[in-house]
């Protein structure tokens, strides 16, 4: 998933009632404690910081 804001902890849930049709494996964000914390949030287990140059 790209983004870890507001918005991403719905579709998060969203995901989640997909089971055995489709998980999230990482997700993506500018910011790590974002990235950090909703991956904790959601047991994503990889997370990719990302900076624009």
């Amino acid at each position: 998933m790209v983004g870890a804001g507001f918005v991403s902890q719905h579709h998060l849930m969203a995901w989640r009632t997909l089971v055995g049709q489709a998980q999230v494996v990482a997700i993506a964000d500018p910011s790590d404690s974002a990235a950090q914390n909703r991956a904790a949030a959601f047991a994503i287990l990889a997370i990719i910081i990302f900076r624009s140059t």
